[in-house]
């Protein structure tokens, strides 16, 4: 079901973002393994399933959230430049959808333009937030 370039992804996003997370300096709140507890509401209500804490998300919850919440979502999944398509998918992991599409748009194709663009966001989040230079 999924494609090799996403396990790939995945695993790398993975070693990143670690374990169940409780930061109160991290914007997005209560996480694990990367999966926000509003993503993960959001993503159980869809299925009919009832809320509960992002503690207890399983490994094909994670993947499957991951898969077709951001992978697909962004377009990664139709990205030959596997490069590229890395940066699409970590930036729509951590920055959003809409932001990773926007940088794809700008970068004309060119993967180190697109780190560039990346780059110079985080550096603003940053700017406005120093709070969030640990997560650079």
């Amino acid at each position: 079901m999924y494609d090799s370039n996403f396990e790939k992804m995945l695993k790398f996003v993975l070693q990143r973002e670690g374990g169940y997370v409780n930061d109160p300096n991290d914007l997005g709140g209560e996480t694990n393994k990367g999966i926000t507890h509003t993503t993960y509401n959001s993503y159980r209500r869809s299925k009919g399933l009832p809320i509960q804490s992002v503690k207890y998300i399983t490994d094909s919850e994670v993947r499957d959230i991951y898969y077709n919440n951001y992978y697909k979502a962004s377009g990664a999944d139709k990205i030959s430049n596997p490069t590229l398509a890395a940066y699409v998918f970590d930036t729509a992991v951590n920055m959003g959808v809409s932001r990773a599409k926007t940088f794809l748009s700008q970068c004309d194709g060119n993967p180190d333009k697109f780190e560039k663009l990346r780059r110079a966001k985080y550096d603003e989040f940053v700017k406005a937030k120093p709070s969030q230079k640990k997560y650079l």
